[in-house]
Formats: C-alpha cells, sequence, structure tokens
C-alpha cells in the first residue's frame, strides 16, 4: 500500500515578459499573485483558480511563491496471494498471483502550471491530463525450486 501527499507545484508565467537575459535559460517567470490560488472542491478539470494571477508589469518579475499549491494525492495497493507446494525432498512449486493497483483507482498528475495571459487576463486552464499509475493489473507467477 503506498499513500502520499501530493507534490507541490508552482504556477510560472508562460508568456515571455521580463527582460531575463542575465538570468540565464533555466529561469522561470512567475506571475502575480492577486487573489487566493485554492480553491475549495478542486477537480480534475479545474484544480487551481487561474483568476488569482495577474500578468507582471514588462521588465519585471513576478511575487508567486515557488511550490504554493500541492498537486493531487497518490494513493495505491498492491496485493499478492501464493502457495508453496512439496513435490518430492528438495523440489518445490509456488504459484503466485499479484496484483497491482488492485482498487484501479487513479492517481493524478499534476496540473498544468504554465498560465498565459491576453491583455492582462488570464487565458489558460489549470486541468489535469496524466496519470502518475497506470491501470489495474494481474501476473501470474510458477516457480520451481531445486
Amino acid at each position: 500500500m503506498v499513500v502520499h501527499s501530493g507534490q507541490p507545484f508552482t504556477v510560472v508565467d508562460a508568456n515571455t515578459n521580463a527582460n531575463a537575459d542575465n538570468a540565464g535559460s533555466e529561469s522561470q517567470q512567475y506571475p502575480n499573485l492577486v487573489g487566493n490560488p485554492h480553491l475549495g472542491h478542486p477537480t480534475i478539470l479545474n484544480w487551481y483558480n487561474i483568476a488569482a494571477f495577474a500578468q507582471p508589469a514588462p521588465s519585471t518579475f513576478g511575487n508567486e511563491r515557488r511550490s504554493q499549491l500541492v498537486g493531487p494525492d497518490l494513493s495505491e495497493i498492491d496485493l499478492s496471494l501464493g502457495k508453496n507446494f512439496s513435490m518430492r525432498e528438495g523440489i518445490g512449486l509456488q504459484f503466485r498471483i499479484d496484483g497491482y493497483n488492485i482498487f484501479n483507482h487513479p492517481s493524478f498528475g499534476l496540473p498544468n502550471t504554465g498560465v498565459a495571459f491576453a491583455n492582462g487576463a488570464p487565458r489558460s486552464v489549470s486541468s489535469i491530463t496524466t496519470t502518475t499509475i497506470g491501470p489495474r493489473q494481474f501476473q501470474l507467477n510458477a516457480r520451481i525450486s531445486f
């Protein structure tokens, strides 16, 4: 059984706005935080409040903090059942079935973190389009030991 809280993430400005030539190519531009980015009941179609972000003034960086928001939780339950048989002295047979994500519970990835702006207003979605764990799988094993 694996249960984790969500992974922190940072919303970034998808527009190129700041004069970041001296900051290096790995710098991220952050939007300005102007409201509460947390939603009361987030869904996979709308994970955070994009209206809480605004485009910073030209040649400036935004004030949003890193890792302010948290993605969806992760939970997975695996199960294994097996039986050992003694065939002869020194020879054994084992049958085992392994189940991964046996309740087929979806564990979603991080939402879209880039907020694009048009005329100063956010024009993006905060939807989740990936999963972190595959669907339910079963595996049957047989092993002879001597």
